[in-house]
């Protein structure tokens, strides 16, 4: 997280080992500190007068702080680098020792597919905070849940919005609210972000190449060619929302669509729909991990006009977070 500093977070009378843990924070590459020139110079006679032993290292912090802040451009909307003072800064400090939280739904599945993503996209910040435990997934065990974990993740934080929440749509048909819309609402008075995928689910972000690497039982690969081709015929709204864990449902007369969803599939064949009875089972997220290596960000982009702009949209409010 990039931070900035009042002057009098350097008084002479603020104890040294507090001021020491929020420069340790910076200095292990965990969070960014936007110093000014008087923060930096205020931060320079603090170091000599209280920390003399480490004050050229710490002088050296100081000046490539100012460096970064000056090379920053602050955001023209949204979230904008929090200001630690004096009175604050032990309270900060505790924040900014914590790791920031990332809800989701599966914490295994959508764990898997956002670490790809991290790395995919070439987020090598989000992979290293990953790494190193600065990034945390918290698993809430389904959207009815997200509310609650969100909020319990938050009460750990005194200062800082260090919380974001991953939700799938649920969107039977494209351009009607999602139902999960209330969990955003419910969650902005606490200061989380929630983040609603505009497609259905997170599976249905998955480029058609990596579905080829999905693991199939021997026999099974002409099946999957078959669903794979009859998934190419579909519009981007039927793509974008395809239950792709299940499918269509074989009913006794054939195929059955959803009737929320009759319209939205009404000029896809029998044969094809027939082809995508069962869906892509529900490890299908797995096959991004699988496929990580081949994959780049323009890939997302087959998947609909919008995919790839949203998930960057998505990776930059998690490094926000961080």
């Amino acid at each position: 997280m990039r931070i900035k500093t009042d002057v009098d977070v350097f008084a002479l009378v603020v104890p040294a080992m507090e001021v020491l843990a929020l420069v340790r924070l910076i200095a292990n590459g965990q969070h960014e500190w936007l110093a000014t020139p008087d923060t930096a110079d205020a931060a320079t006679r603090y170091f000599e007068n209280k920390l003399p032993d480490e004050s050229q290292t710490l002088t050296l912090l100081a000046e490539s702080s100012f460096q970064v802040a000056a090379a920053y451009s602050a955001p023209s909307v949204g979230r904008r680098a929090p200001s630690v003072t004096a009175a604050t800064l032990s309270a900060f400090v505790a924040d900014l020792s914590r790791s920031a939280c990332l809800v989701v739904e599966d914490r295994e599945a959508d764990g898997a597919f956002l670490g790809s993503l991290f790395r995919i996209f070439g987020r090598s910040r989000l992979s290293q905070a990953l790494e190193r435990g600065w990034l945390e997934f918290v698993h809430a065990g389904g959207t009815g849940r997200v509310v609650s974990v969100a909020r319990g993740a938050k009460q750990h934080f005194h200062h800082l919005e260090r919380v974001v929440a991953v939700v799938d749509s649920d969107r039977m048909t494209p351009g009607v609210q999602s139902p999960n819309a209330h969990i955003a609402s419910r969650l902005a008075p606490d200061g989380v972000h929630v983040h609603i995928l505009e497609l259905r689910e997170a599976e249905n972000y998955i480029p058609t190449k990596a579905l080829t690497t999905i693991r199939v039982v021997r026999g099974q690969r002409r099946v999957l060619s078959e669903k794979l081709e009859a998934l190419k015929g579909l519009t981007v709204d039927q793509r974008g929302h395809l239950d792709f864990k299940n499918g269509f449902r074989m009913g006794a007369n054939g195929p059955e669509v959803p009737a929320s969803q009759a319209s939205l599939y009404a000029s896809v064949s029998e044969s094809d729909r027939v082809r995508l009875v069962g869906g892509f089972g529900s490890s299908a997220l797995e096959c991004v991990s699988t496929a990580e290596a081949s994959l780049k960000p323009s890939d997302f982009a087959t998947v609909a006009p919008n995919a790839r702009a949203e998930l960057e949209d998505l990776l930059n409010k998690i490094e926000r977070a961080l």
